[in-house]
């Protein structure tokens, strides 16, 4: 038997969301944002989710990110949307959209 299935369940849940769940996470947000619909500004609101749930839930999952030389532009977009409060775009209801896409534009053109 193995010595992790001897664990509690809730420490694995604790171990996998510490260790594992960011890391999935961030390579799914890093595949997006390499992909030919980001670089053309075309997949924002995927991109959004990410970001709501890294600036609102998922504290875990923002600073992985960050420990891994992430912040290319993301801080540039951050200050400007959520600290001084600045939507890029007004038309958008959502900011995480906004964000996005700000820095998507920061990232490609």
């Amino acid at each position: 038997m193995d010595k992790l299935e001897l664990l509690p369940d809730d420490i694995k849940l604790k171990i996998y969301d510490d260790y594992f769940s960011p890391q999935i996470k961030f390579k799914a947000m890093m595949k997006l944002i390499n992909s030919i619909e980001c670089q053309q500004l075309n997949n924002y609101k995927e991109l959004s989710v990410f970001i709501k749930d890294m600036l609102t839930v998922d504290y875990d999952f923002l600073n992985y990110a960050l420990h891994r030389g992430f912040e290319n532009h993301f801080n540039t977009v951050y200050n400007e949307a959520i600290i001084n409060n600045k939507q890029h775009f007004v038309l958008f209801t959502c900011p995480y959209e906004s964000f996005a896409l700000a820095w998507l534009f920061y990232l490609y053109h």
